[in-house]
């Protein structure tokens, strides 16, 4: 299951893409909903989401000054982010943040869904490398012990 956070400021907008995850995904839950910037940043360190869906102009703290913060911490979370706005200064800002996908507003269901596959076979592949490396280190301390008692 992966666990995502919806950040919006307008609440049915939130409230709207929580209930689309949930209803047309089998993978994902959605863990919370922040309504600014600021509370989905607080909420990113408690929830330590996978990914974490934004829009990117909010009161208090837009999307990107969040994720620079979120980042800082070390939330290794994966990021889309929604927007109104198809200025291109926004997307170079998130491409430089390192966001998975931009999306822009209105949002269509199937782009939706097809950029949470996206984004979580992603997160799938990064786990089994992770995985791999894992047990190749473990492999080589068990070679370097058993080498050590010749």
């Amino acid at each position: 299951m992966y666990r995502i956070l919806v950040v919006d400021d307008e609440q049915m907008i939130a409230d709207g893409l929580k209930f689309l995850i949930e209803k047309g995904t089998q993978d994902c839950e959605v863990v919370g909903v922040a309504y600014d910037g600021a509370e989905g940043a607080a909420s990113a360190l408690k929830l330590k989401p996978d990914i974490i869906l934004t829009d990117i102009r909010m009161y208090e703290m837009d999307g990107l000054e969040m994720i620079r913060r979120i980042k800082q911490v070390g939330v290794p979370a994966r990021f889309i982010i929604l927007s109104g706005y198809a200025d291109f200064s926004y997307a170079k800002q998130a491409i430089a943040l390192g966001v998975e996908e931009y999306i822009t507003k209105p949002i269509e269901e199937e782009e939706l869904y097809g950029t949470l596959r996206k984004v979580c076979l992603s997160i799938h592949q990064q786990k089994l490398k992770e995985g791999r490396l894992t047990s190749l280190e473990e492999t080589m301390s068990e070679y370097d012990q058993g080498m050590k008692q010749y």
